[in-house]
């Protein structure tokens, strides 16, 4: 042993000369220590075995050992090693912990290399390459292409020539592209780097790819929802204006757009409800969706309005098409209802005149079309409505025709024109449309109606009127028809008039409609007798009805009942 032993572990070289100097070994090293004597006994050689020794102060130093056996003895020479392995120990724990850290975070961080000869290697991926993959560290080591054989044909040519563009211009390489998983799942990665050039034609790029799918979905619903009505699923407004640039070109003329309007859209949101009204809506666009031609485009760009636009198409063709959806949403019912539509149209032939004047056009057109025939429509409306009511509660024609009778009486007795008592009855007749919004559940009950319930029931004079309100011919029974609940002492609904301030006529039908509904019962209510009714309606008279109609019902009405 030479003197540098001394100053390497602090004992004199007479001292290491007595002590066992297998013993200075640290413990924890004496295991491989055993093994580095026994593969130099098997191999005659030892080279860069590096084991612990203890020095005089207690502490280690780390020596490296290159060992040669010849005969009896092992000669070797032996470096102080200690600093470069303390070095290589910082650099393990800095690895280990650039580990952990890049295993931790959502996506893959790597490093990606393409040599001058074309051939190209991963120095370096996170184990989220591997989780997004399925493809471990040691295969991609062996063969690169893995990686890009999982990319979506239709992505590889263009991440190839962007990676290509990196790498001749040294600029950072961003991409999005589709990946197919192990487990046949596609999945969207955006990835970005930046290149190092490491030496002529050799490129080293640090990057980062994360899983993007999720946002990708939510780029498309939005997109989707951008384009398209939300209640229909047909495209909107603004996929409309948008593609109306497009068509707007001289390869599409004759270019058609037909406007329609979906007729008696609030009519029936007030007889049957918004969401039978959003019925018929989807119910028309999916006529528009799947019976229009191929080249045809629909959106629907108002509430009750839809445009179709038909390139290469003529005058007469898009008349001949309105009229075929026209007889296709006539065949089509909602709540009873036939669908019935408005249509217009309008043709640009060339550059001359500006889609917007063709579109307003169409719209023109629609409206002329939608007014002269307003008037039947709404009129035939009505008497569907009313089948339909007397088709859901059977007990509701019987009982329109008798209080119409039992009003036109008292109409007569008050000394009413013939045809003041035609319109009193005809209101009496219609006074009860408007239950054909209301649930048959609550029509129908038998037993005691909740609070919600009654609250259900007391809506039908609205809606009636709503309903009424729409024709023109009908306006004046509206006002009577919504009073007709109404109280002599202000107690009634909708409005809590009182007294005079409730339409005669209303006034009217309130005691012929109590004393029919008491005569004949409902389910929830037993049937009275002629006489227990009667004498409600006096009980009555100053506080639910006018007490001058309630003499004159007696004195002129009563006794042909009696009869």
């Amino acid at each position: 042993m030479n003197e540098t032993w001394e100053r390497v572990l602090g004992f004199s070289l007479d001292e290491l000369e007595n002590i066992d100097f297998l013993s200075l070994i640290h413990p924890d090293d004496e295991v491989i220590t055993e093994a580095g004597f026994a593969e130099l006994e098997e191999r005659g050689e030892l080279f860069r075995f590096v084991n612990r020794f203890r020095t005089i102060d207690d502490t280690y130093r780390s020596i490296e050992w290159h060992c040669k056996l010849q005969g009896g003895y092992i000669y070797a020479i032996a470096k102080d090693v200690t600093d470069r392995v303390q070095l290589e120990e910082k650099l393990a724990d800095r690895d280990r912990l650039l580990t952990k850290l890049s295993d931790q975070i959502p996506g893959a961080i790597y490093q990606f290399e393409l040599l001058p000869d074309g051939s190209f290697n991963f120095p370096f991926f996170s184990r989220g390459f591997e989780d997004m993959l399925g493809i471990s560290a040691e295969e991609v080591q062996t063969d690169a292409s893995l990686v890009f054989r999982r990319m979506h044909p239709d992505d590889y040519p263009l991440v190839m020539q962007s990676i290509d563009e990196s790498y001749r211009n040294l600029t950072i390489w961003d991409a999005e592209f589709r990946l197919l998983t192990k487990d046949g799942r596609t999945i969207w990665i955006l990835g970005s780097s930046r290149p190092e050039k490491i030496a002529e034609d050799h490129v080293l790029w640090h990057g980062y790819i994360g899983d993007v799918t999720e946002k990708k979905t939510y780029e498309k619903e939005i997109e989707y929802l951008s384009y398209h009505d939300q209640l229909t699923g047909i495209k909107n407004r603004r996929y409309f204006e948008e593609a109306l640039g497009r068509y707007d070109d001289e390869h599409f003329y004759p270019l058609t757009l037909i406007v329609i309007d979906i007729n008696g859209l609030k009519l029936t949101n007030d007889a049957f409800g918004h969401l039978v009204g959003d019925q018929l809506l989807v119910e028309a666009a999916n006529i528009l969706r799947n019976k229009l031609r191929t080249k045809d485009e629909v959106a629907r760009v108002g509430g009750d309005e839809f445009v179709v636009i038909s390139p290469n198409t003529t005058l007469d063709e898009a008349k001949q098409l309105s009229d075929r959806l026209g007889r296709l949403f006539h065949e089509q019912t909602v709540e009873g209802l036939p669908i019935s539509a408005s249509f217009g149209e309008a043709v640009k032939y060339d550059s001359n005149v500006e889609l917007a004047e063709v579109f307003n056009l169409a719209e023109d057109r629609m409206y002329h079309h939608k007014v002269s025939e307003k008037q039947s429509r709404r009129h035939h409306s009505i008497q569907i409505i009313m089948r339909t009511l007397y088709e859901k509660i059977p007990r509701e024609e019987a009982h329109s025709q008798r209080v119409a009778n039992l009003a036109g009486k008292l109409a007569e007795a008050m000394g009413f024109t013939s045809a003041e008592v035609n319109e009193i009855r005809t209101a009496a007749i219609l006074h009860d449309i408007g239950k054909v919004a209301i649930s048959n559940d609550i029509l129908d009950k038998p037993g005691t109606l909740t609070e919600s319930e009654w609250y259900e029931i007391k809506r039908h004079p609205e809606i009636s009127y709503n309903i009424l309100s729409t024709v023109p011919e009908y306006v004046a029974l509206s006002e009577i028809v919504l009073a007709h609940h109404e109280r002599w002492d202000g107690k009634g609904y909708p409005k809590g008039l009182q007294d005079f301030e409730i339409p005669l006529a209303s006034r009217i039908i309130a005691i012929a409609d109590t004393f029919d509904v008491m005569v004949t019962g409902r389910p929830y209510r037993q049937a009275k007798t002629i006489d227990e009714a009667l004498a409600i309606i006096k009980q009555e008279a100053g506080k639910q009805f006018d007490p001058s109609l309630v003499d004159v019902f007696f004195e002129k009405v009563v006794p042909t009942l009696q009869q």
